[in-house]
């Protein structure tokens, strides 16, 4: 397997897994507390007590006076987050940041530029590598090298994941997708340039050589023209050269626009998403999972030193005073287990220390989120948000005051120092590529043949439909509750209705805005109208979901089943507004009957045009082999095969894999003592074996659900 460096990629033996990379969590996080009150703000009130009795021999009024500002400004401020970041703007002088996008070019060997008159920086574009197709031991291999780069880091460092623009002409050089840069910073000795300029050239070939070995190729940016675009990309400015007045209705929309506070306004809105904790360990998963969004957004990682000191006596240090924290805050039950967890994590950074010699730095990661008026933005921080979190990356939205120009912008107003070893950095930096399928969508997993990503996204087939099969226990349940999962959290489709006779879907799944009903109170709430409307649908910020879950005596009663697939037939035709899924666990209970077989057929047949995919989920091939129930699998765009036994040659034109030659079925891997599962994938023209891929966070998610 060739990269895109060209590098050769050894493919192992089949059964190797994906690398989970394990990402600390935020030791700077963690904020000692006496009741919950924090300790520095106790100590400040008490101190301002203080100064009040002093007072009180002035004055009883000016001691009355004092304390009673003091109280003020301890609950309505020092309490409030963006009112304690707001004050301490005004106490306490920002002083100089690295970040900062005044700059003024100086011609040196065409690529040097100075920020501000105080820093020497230099910009590399890295081509991407496509880590995710790669089996264990080659992703290893990549954050590995990595990891050795970053040792040897002793400049400030920028990483960007830049959305598709025309960026000095890169889009049409390199293609549609993300591009990816590099910055390397440096304090500049304004009386000798030629030193610092040197020092920061040195350093910055020393890194190619690293990057190269792990299969990424700098790339030297010397045109003028391309690093006043990525600056500008960075400040905000996403096309500041088309910048005309305000008309009358521009006007209005930003008077309309006050509602929304987190944004900034240039010739788009745009927001800042900061990661500010995590329980992560998916590796660069994060970044396909945003990719198949396909939505505009910037991911920033900025990496500074952690201290002047050795890296390992920084650590010990933290970890020092987190165990004595540990040990004054055991009757607090919340607190002790974060505690346990940071203590863990710097364990395992002290051990990174020792062995390998690994560093630590603070780094701080935004992810910048665009939108072409203020309600659009408002939905897209939500899904993106709520997408990270299924992996465990927490954020925290930018909280600046609404600004429509942007002077002096830095990277990170709201900065959330960050403490990770150079083996964890390397697992986000974003720098990764997946190869963009012919399918946009989301992503099911990796080819087992071709090593490339495979996404899927039913609403842009001739066929909405899918038909997943696969006997107790092959993965089959879990497939489909990660493909709900996904779909939701990525806005392919924003309603969900499942058949779930053997209790196997919960609303923990899904979250807010779910509601589970037996098969006949689901019948009376659609037969009685109560549905949302289509402007309640538009507007409406969280998915539906619902949840049939048929009683003993319901799926026992085929009447019954059939009202039920009448009353799921009314709700398809009424869907007018937004994708719907509709998942039908264990099959074979609708088909036994031949009227009901008849009119799930027929819903299949029609569903394309009520905007409608409908998943048939089944144990056993034979179901589908009838005249009626073959239609199902026909009219499927999508047969996704995990472990059976029991597929003959009568299966297999029905299954459309009668002209693929594919390994058995019933040696697919998959189940609970299993690290991933596989499946057969066809859709008549193209068929390949396909290995699902999942974050460690959607196991957790599975799991507590049941």
């Amino acid at each position: 397997m060739e990269n895109p460096s060209g590098r050769r990629v050894e493919v192992p033996e089949r059964g190797s897994e994906l690398i989970k990379h394990h990402l600390p969590t935020n030791v700077y996080q963690y904020k000692a507390t006496i009741s919950g009150f924090p300790i520095m703000d106790l100590l400040l009130l008490i101190i301002s007590m203080c100064i009040s009795l002093l007072l009180s021999r002035v004055g009883l009024i000016v001691s009355v006076l004092w304390a009673s500002v003091s109280i003020l400004i301890f609950f309505t401020i020092w309490r409030n987050k963006d009112n304690r970041k707001a004050l301490a703007g005004m106490i306490i002088p920002k002083g100089e940041k690295s970040l900062a996008i005044e700059a003024s070019f100086l011609e040196y060997n065409g690529h040097l530029f100075v920020n501000s008159g105080r820093f020497l920086s230099i910009i590399f574009h890295i081509p991407g590598l496509y880590i995710l197709s790669m089996r264990r031991e080659s992703q290893e291999d990549v954050l590995t090298g990595l990891s050795d780069a970053l040792n040897r880091l002793k400049s400030n460092a920028d990483f960007f994941s830049l959305h598709p623009a025309d960026i000095g002409g890169f889009s049409r050089r390199f293609g549609e997708n993300h591009h990816s840069y590099f910055r390397i910073t440096t304090s500049l000795d304004q009386s000798n340039f030629a030193s610092s300029a040197n020092k920061l050239l040195n350093e910055s070939s020393e890194l190619a050589q690293y990057f190269n070995k792990s299969g990424f190729q700098l790339v030297e940016i010397g045109t003028r023209e391309v690093l006043m675009d990525i600056l500008n990309r960075l400040s905000g400015q996403v096309n500041p050269k088309n910048q005309n007045k305000m008309d009358g209705d521009q006007i209005k929309e930003k008077i309309k626009a006050r509602q929304y506070a987190n944004y900034a306004k240039t010739d788009k809105y745009t927001t800042n998403l900061v990661v500010k904790n995590s329980s992560s360990s998916s590796g660069p998963f994060y970044q396909t999972l945003l990719e198949s969004m396909n939505l505009p957004f910037d991911i920033i990682l900025s990496i500074r030193k952690a201290s002047s000191g050795n890296s390992l006596q920084y650590v010990n240090r933290l970890l020092s005073e987190r165990k004595t924290e540990y040990r004054f805050s055991r009757g607090m039950s919340r607190e002790t287990e974060y505690l346990q967890r940071q203590i863990s994590d710097l364990e395992s950074m002290k051990l990174s220390c020792e062995k390998q010699g690994n560093k630590v730095f603070d780094i701080t990661m935004a992810i910048r989120i665009y939108a072409d008026h203020p309600a659009i933005l408002n939905s897209r921080v939500q899904r993106i948000r709520t997408s990270l979190e299924l992996l465990g990356f927490y954020t925290e939205q930018n909280s600046r005051a609404i600004l429509h120009k942007l002077k002096n912008f830095y990277l990170y107003p709201d900065r959330q120092k960050y403490l990770m070893d150079t083996q964890s950095i390397a697992g986000i930096l974003p720098i990764y590529r997946d190869e963009s399928g012919s399918d946009e969508g989301i992503v099911l997993g990796i080819d087992d043949l071709s090593e490339k990503v495979v996404r899927y996204n039913p609403f842009t087939q001739n066929s909405y439909n899918s038909l997943i099969i696969g006997e107790t226990g092959s993965g089959k349940s879990y497939f489909t509750k990660i493909f709900l999962m996904r779909s939701l959290q990525s806005g392919i489709c924003r309603k969900v209705i499942i058949f779930d006779p053997l209790n196997e879907y919960s609303c923990k799944l899904f979250g807010s805005n779910c509601k589970e009903y037996s098969v006949g109170s689901y019948v009376e709430s659609v037969l009685s109208g109560i549905k949302k409307t289509d402007d309640e649908w538009q507007t409406s910020v969280y998915p539906d979901i619902r949840i049939i879950k048929p009683e003993i005596e319901e799926l026992e009663n085929d009447e019954i089943l059939g009202e039920m697939l009448a009353a799921l037939n009314r709700s398809m035709i009424e869907n007018q507004s937004e994708s719907l899924l509709l998942a039908i666990d264990e099959c074979h209970i609708i088909l036994r009957n031949l009227s009901n077989a008849k009119l799930l057929g027929t819903m299949i047949r029609h569903s394309r045009h009520y905007k409608t995919s409908i998943m048939n989920i089944s144990q056993n091939t034979d179901d589908f082999l009838s005249r009626t129930s073959s239609n199902i699998a026909y009219n499927s765009n999508r047969i996704f095969i995990f472990r059976t036994r029991n597929i003959s040659d009568s299966h297999r034109k029905v299954l459309k894999i009668d002209r693929f030659d594919i390994p058995g079925p019933e040696n697919l891997l998959g189940g609970s003592h299993h690290k991933y599962s596989e499946c057969v994938v066809s859709d008549g023209t193209y068929c390949h074996t396909l290995r699902v891929i999942t974050s460690n966070f959607e196991d957790k998610i599975l799991k507590e659900s049941v």
